[in-house]
Order: structure tokens, then sequence, then C-alpha cells
């Protein structure tokens, strides 16, 4: 799929047609095809009645209710299973009914969506038809729809679950539940802006893009899309509501915490900043809808080029940023166009050679707990979390897990470990004295120490001044005082996430 301006942020799984009129692959500004970007191979045909202005970087406008633009049956096989369609649209009248999509096989619509009202305000019904006998529509309130407003628009269709959902600008608005069960045909045209090329039912206003998803988007990777394309309709971000708190907000304290998540709803700054390789311009990169790293942005400014991360933000508010000035050791964040991941989340990639982070430097408390998400990248190589003049939590070259040291000694594991695995390590020390390690939840080792020993924090990645880490990283937590009691919680809400064990 082309990466232009208009998909550059959006929800792309199941993405099986998406045009838009800021997109000069789709529409160049002229002509009467508007081409699918997918790579299926879609081309609609415009009527007409329709022409193109730069409105809000570009609009197909419908001037007459005869206006339509139609995507053949052949090519527009949408309607079995599950799906959504996702349209962005303002209309300037609203007086009797104005089509905005439909799927016409015979005498009525398999699906489709249309307003009705009159004197500028309307409602929006959308619906599908299995049958005569077994349909299903979902219809918004009196004077949802007004002229002159942008909207987004989202329906997800699902037959064989009885149910057509609406969401606009990213809120649920309306369901409704079918009388049976059945699939839709497949051999009609599909239509935007009317009901048949021969009708005189259709919308007047602009129409911006139109997309559809087989199988349908969840409500998340709908706020996703809305949000991407907000700022060029004026309409307002849909904030980030988490179905469950995030980790700081369940476990607040922190006094420092870098992830390529979001993990308090509190927190208003970004990710992380990035630097890419084509003219060594650097980009703060925030969260998208969902609380997920902006990763459509990220690439949207990288290119097919490389990024590397200048700044990692501290998420705990005490403005401890990790950062970077000398481009050649900062770490990797997008490789060739992709953005580097495990388990299809995004990651930092450390080389083992140089790469480094630092923050300015702050006292690490005797009693406190760590944890860090990542892996290393080869056995016998060095996976550390942050470092000082002492290194807090590593797993160096002898395979052994160390928690802290000093000149005063050191603690490790009595085991070792050799695997490349994706790990989840966490480092306890307890008010009274005692250290523990847990990997991936389970503890590996119990030390008792009778002497106090604080850390001097400044970096991420490096000890001392040439002990380099090689590992890929996501996410670092560190609380100044003893979380004995939270370690299970807050683990489980790092592996919900990561996936891990």
């Amino acid at each position: 799929m082309a990466v232009q301006y208009a998909f550059s942020q959006i929800t792309t799984t199941g993405l099986k047609l998406a045009v838009d009129a800021a997109d000069p692959l789709s529409y160049p500004g002229s002509g009467t095809s508007w081409t699918d970007v997918t790579g299926n191979g879609f081309t609609g045909t415009i009527s007409s009645s329709i022409s193109f202005a730069t409105t809000n970087r570009g609009a197909l406008v419908s001037s007459n209710s005869a206006s339509a633009v139609s995507f053949s049956g052949s090519a527009a096989d949408f309607g079995q299973g599950s799906f959504t369609v996702e349209m962005a649209f303002l209309p300037s009248q609203i007086n009797g009914r104005h089509w905005l999509y439909s799927k016409n096989s015979g005498s009525f619509p398999n699906f489709g969506a249309f307003i009705t009202g009159s004197g500028g305000s309307g409602r929006l019904t959308a619906f599908y038809n299995v049958s005569s006998t077994i349909s299903s529509s979902a219809t918004t309130a009196v004077g949802s729809i007004v002229t002159g407003s942008n909207y987004v628009l989202d329906v997800t269709y699902i037959p064989n679950n009885i149910i057509t959902s609406v969401y606009l600008n990213s809120n649920y608005i309306a369901s409704g539940s079918a009388n049976g069960l059945g699939s839709l045909s497949t051999s009609a045209s599909l239509l935007l802006l009317n009901n048949t090329t021969a009708s005189n039912a259709g919308s007047v206003g602009n129409l911006y893009n139109f997309k559809v998803y087989n199988p349908y988007i969840n409500s998340s990777n709908i706020r996703k899309n809305y949000n991407s394309m907000c700022s060029r309709f004026g309409l307002p971000l849909a904030l980030y509501t988490p179905s469950a708190p995030l980790l700081l907000d369940s476990y607040p304290g922190a006094t420092g915490a870098y992830s390529l998540r979001l993990l308090q709803t509190s927190y208003t700054g970004n990710a992380i900043r990035v630097r890419r390789s084509s003219d060594n311009t650097e980009q703060d990169i925030g969260f998208d809808g969902n609380g997920d790293l902006n990763t459509g942005a990220l690439l949207l400014f990288c290119g097919v080029g490389n990024g590397f991360v200048t700044t990692w933000y501290d998420q705990s508010g005490n403005a401890r940023n990790a950062t970077q000035t000398t481009a050649a050791n900062q770490p990797q964040i997008v490789s060739s166009g992709n953005v580097l991941t495990i388990n299809s989340k995004p990651r930092i990639d450390f080389d083992g050679s140089n790469d480094s982070l630092s923050i300015t430097q702050f006292t690490y408390e005797a009693s406190n707990y760590n944890s860090f998400v990542g892996q290393r990248t080869s056995a016998g190589s060095l996976l550390m979390g942050l470092a000082g003049n002492q290194y807090n939590f590593a797993l160096w070259s002898d395979n052994n897990y160390y928690l802290q040291a000093n000149t005063s000694g050191y603690q490790a594991s009595t085991t070792t470990d050799t695997s490349t695995s994706h790990l989840l390590l966490t480092g306890l020390r307890e008010s009274g004295g005692t250290q523990r390690i847990y990997k991936n939840g389970n503890q590996i080792t119990s030390i008792f120490i009778a002497f106090s020993l604080n850390q001097n924090i400044n970096s991420i990645g490096l000890y001392a001044s040439s002990n380099f880490s090689n590992c890929r990283l996501q996410e670092i937590i560190y609380y100044n005082s003893a979380q004995e009691n939270n370690r299970t919680g807050i683990e489980s809400n790092i592996n919900s996430y990561y996936g891990i064990y």
C-alpha cells in the first residue's frame, strides 16, 4: 500500500479498499477514476456531477442528488463475513434522503447507510439485508447529523452475529440486531454517494475518503483511525480510555519510567524522539489512540530509511529523560522503513558497541524495585537496564544475573542462562535487606545483604565507560521504594501487554 498522508497512520490489517481524495496516488485532482491504494486493483468511476476541491487536503464534492462513485461487483466483493465500512464526509444539504454508500443487488441494497431529515438536520441509518426477511439496522438520534460539519463514520457489520454497529467520530452511537442469520450477496456493485446510478437520492456534500475492512476492526482501531484524521477535519482528538488501569495508574510513584507504550493516563508527553537517516532531522513520536507507540507517525517520518532514538522520555513525571546527542551512539528503532519489533511490539536495539542513552544522575536508594523488558541478541552478551558507576542490573557475559555491584562486591544468581528469549527481569531489593531476582515471574535467586547500597544512575545501556548493552529493550521501570507487595501485579500488567511468558 502506498504510504501517503491519508493512510500513513491507520490500521492496515484487513484493509481491502482504501480511496482518499487527499492522496495523489488515489486521486490526482482530476479525472473520473478513484483508485484504491491497497494493491487490490480496485478503481471507482466518478460521475460528471462530482468535482474536486482542496478542502481539508482533498474532497470529492457532490453537487446534486445524481452524484455517484461506482465500484463494479466483480471488484467490490465485500459483504461476506464481518466487515467495517469507514468514511469521512461533510453534508452540505439535508432535505429528504441522502445516501452515503450502498451495495445494491436486486430490488434492495445488501448494505448501506443514508441520512434522512430536513432543514439541515437529520439522523443516520446503517443497515444490511441478507434477504427480504432477514435484516438489521441501526439509527442515530434525530439531529445527530447537521450540515456544514465533518464526520468520520464507521459502521461494523457482523451478519452471522446478527448485529450492525455505528460509530461517529470514534464514539459508539447505536447498534441493531437482525431477525435471523445468513451471508450477504457478493455480486452487487458498490456505490458511494447514492443508491443506484439511476437514482436521484444521492448525498450532497463532500466525500473525503472511503475504506472497507474485512474482517471488521474493533473500537480501538476505529479510534486509532479517527485520531489519524481528526486534525485534518478540525475534530477533537479522541482521548485514550483504557479498558483496564495502566501500569503507573495502578502502581504510582515510579522514579523513572521508560516505555514504548503509555504507562499512565495523565501523561501527555511523547514516547521517544527519533532521528531519521535520510537527512538527520529529528521528530517526537507519541502514542496512538490505543496507547501504543504511534508507529504510523514513526514510519511516515522515517520513510524507507532508518530511525534512531535520540531521547527516551521519562513517563514518571520526574523529567529524567534518557538522551544521546552523538548520532553514532544512538540505538535504533526503524530499519529500512520497518519498525523493529518483538512479539509485534516495537523495540529499541542497542548494538553492544557504543549505543547508550544518558540520564542526569540521580541516587537510587537501597530499598527499591526495578524491572525491564527486553531480549539479549546472543548468548554471552550483556543485557542491562539502567547503569551508573556500578551496574545495578545485568546479565553479564558469564551468563549470570547481577542485581548490583560496586567495589564492595556483587550479588549474582547461582545458575546461568544462555537463552536469548524475550525476558521480563525484575530486581527487588526489600526493606529488610533481602535481594531477589525474578525472570518471567519466577524467582531465580535470593540473597541477604547486611549493608546499604545506593546507586548513582546515569545511563541506559552503559556500565562505567566501556561496557555497552547488546540487547533489545522495550520498557524499564524504576521505583525508589520497596515494592515486594506489588511485584506480581506489576509483572502481570507488563506480561499482559508484551506477552512474554
